[in-house]
């Protein structure tokens, strides 16, 4: 697992946060990882100081994101069939 942190008083914690957590998913992809986002541990860090002082969080920070790693254990071979979009490049 993989908890992110943020200072409280960044205006764009939560959107900083999202980003990096989106790059590990991508990197974990392309190097045979699966990801979970892990939503429960945020409610439950918010809730409970316990958690964040056990992952040893400073008072001045929060979870703001957290995901699961592993080796998956179904690989999906197909995807939705999708329309081909419409590229105009100027």
């Amino acid at each position: 697992m993989i908890a992110v942190q943020g200072l409280r008083t960044n205006h764009n914690v939560h959107e900083n946060c999202a980003i990096a957590v989106r790059n590990m998913e991508m990197l974990a992809m392309s190097l045979g990882l699966g990801t979970c986002w892990a939503g429960f541990l945020l409610v439950a860090a918010g809730i409970s100081g316990k958690i964040a002082r056990r992952l040893g969080v400073p008072d001045d920070r929060n979870i703001y994101s957290a995901i699961m790693l592993g080796y998956p254990t179904h690989v999906y071979r197909k995807t939705v069939p999708r329309r081909q979009r419409e590229v105009r490049w100027l």
